[in-house]
């Protein structure tokens, strides 16, 4: 089941494409990757951010399916990186 969805989702094209559109609208964009995996899901991580009031956007997975990449705005890179480390979330 598991290979299906990693099949079906090298023919997603729309997600990244819309992460792209939301990093030309909300410029300039900072951009994160956390380990996919480990106890914070793409949910998880939005949540966190929305709390502190962190606008985030993007939220796609690597080809590998093991880090989750996402953005938030540039002004606001340096705040959402202390809140996810003091969170205990895995930043790379």
């Amino acid at each position: 089941m598991n290979e299906l969805l990693n099949i079906y989702a090298s023919f997603d094209w729309m997600t990244p494409a819309w992460a792209i559109w939301q990093d030309f609208i909300n410029r300039p964009a900072s951009h994160f990757g956390v380990m996919a995996g480990v106890g914070f899901d793409r949910g998880n991580i939005r949540r966190i951010l929305k709390k502190y009031g962190v606008k985030s956007w993007g939220y796609v997975y690597n080809v590998d399916g093991d880090t989750i990449m996402f953005s938030v705005p540039q002004a606001k890179a340096k705040w959402a990186e202390y809140i996810l480390t003091t969170e205990g979330v895995p930043v790379l």
